[in-house]
């Protein structure tokens, strides 16, 4: 699965999980020389300013700093759509626990609601031990963040 612009090289590295240059590599091929160089410097932003930030163990905060530090680049390669924060939230609670299903319930929102769902999960990441359904916790110390983002059916 080739790219042919930034959101598609975004999209096959992810859907792939690419973790090898190979694997980048092959997601970069069929974009033109302009999406190759904005991935590029995308990514050359997110390694520099969130290194300290590991995908894995804090993967709310990883995003977070790439949506933010390196927007330039990420409003340019994320991929969008135009849900709005409450709704990605209501398509992640359908997907019980989906990863891929989650995922792409995020690509679907636009980008200021990725933001501020990252932002929110952050938040729980943070202060809930990543525990969602700690409701006491993510009320004390998320309120705000759930308030924008809290599901339509709630």
């Amino acid at each position: 699965m080739a790219g042919t612009d930034c959101h598609d090289i975004v999209l096959c590295t992810f859907l792939k999980k690419c973790k090898d240059l190979t694997c980048i590599e092959t997601c970069r091929q069929g974009a033109d020389l302009e999406a190759r160089v904005l991935y590029d410097e995308f990514i050359i932003c997110q390694n520099k300013a969130c290194e300290e930030f590991d995908t894995n163990d804090q993967p709310g905060q990883a995003a977070l700093c790439a949506y933010s530090t390196c927007e330039k680049w990420a409003k340019q390669c994320f991929p969008t759509g135009n849900d709005s924060c409450s709704e990605v939230m209501d398509c992640i609670l359908a997907c019980d626990y989906n990863k891929t299903c989650m995922d792409n319930c995020i690509w679907e929102g636009t980008y200021d609601a990725q933001v501020l769902y990252v932002g929110f999960w952050r938040c729980i990441e943070v202060h809930c031990d990543t525990d969602a359904s700690d409701y006491s916790c993510l009320l004390a110390n998320c309120g705000g963040a759930y308030a924008v983002c809290k599901p339509t059916g709630v």
